[in-house]
């Protein structure tokens, strides 16, 4: 028998309408000035115009912080999570962002940033203009790095250093704007990782020696028992649904 691969449901599945935002507004309390915060939950997306013009569009399971309202010589915002940034052209109040350790100053229009807690890295993949990369410890400036067009930075939580990678196409790194699930190469519990943020469930993985495996797909699905068994045909295993 194959090793099970089990799926908890966690509360309502928002597989039917993963293209809608959640916006919630409101002073951050005990700051000294106004903040926004904008939340997509588990299971949903949420498009944002900021004050400046700037559009933002936030993946699952992600949230923006900024300023009500931009005041003083920079513009930063601040990410937990997935999004594609289209920044409005400012050329006397640099755009920023800031993501777990790292401080991304924009000097282009269009990039994406990836930064959730348990992948220990962020990732900046830019699409039109250029982006420096670093970390906000103190650390020698070669360390940092400027991404053109078509470049991908990751910056390790551990040792602060930019690693960067030039790409044909970063289309790949931007299929969860238009539906699409886009494993390269990753372990069982990347995989898991993702569907818990993209369907809104719970994943147990049964064997910890299934973590060797390594799934490439493109998957495009509303249907999360569509894409699981893709994945379980994929890579040789079995999984259970279990009600509640």
């Amino acid at each position: 028998l194959h090793n099970a691969l089990y799926v908890l449901l966690a509360g309502l599945l928002l597989v039917g309408s993963l293209w809608f935002g959640l916006e919630r507004w409101g002073p951050r309390t005990g700051s000294a000035s106004a903040f926004r915060e904008v939340i997509a939950e588990r299971g949903e997306r949420a498009n944002i115009q900021l004050v400046d013009g700037t559009k933002v569009t936030l993946n699952v399971d992600s949230r923006l912080r900024m300023p009500a309202a931009f005041e003083g010589d920079t513009r930063p915002v601040y990410l937990q999570g997935e999004a594609y940034f289209d920044v409005a052209t400012d050329s006397t109040r640099p755009f920023i962002v800031h993501a777990h350790d790292a401080v991304i100053n924009v000097h282009g229009t269009a990039f994406n940033v990836r930064s959730y807690p348990e992948e220990r890295r962020e990732q900046v993949a830019v699409v039109e203009g250029a982006v420096s990369l670093r970390s906000q410890r103190t650390v020698p400036p070669e360390h940092g790095a400027r991404l053109e067009s078509g470049q991908v930075g990751r910056l390790d939580a551990d040792s602060s250093r930019v690693k960067t990678e030039t790409l044909n196409n970063t289309a790949p790194l931007l299929g969860w704007m238009d539906g699409r699930l886009v494993f390269e190469e990753a372990t069982l519990t990347e995989v898991a990782h993702r569907l818990e943020r993209w369907y809104n469930l719970e994943f147990d993985v049964a064997d910890p020696a299934l973590d060797s495996l390594r799934l490439t797909a493109t998957l495009k699905s509303r249907s999360v028992q569509n894409v699981l068994d893709v994945i379980a045909a994929s890579l040789d295993i079995q999984y259970r649904i279990q009600q509640n």
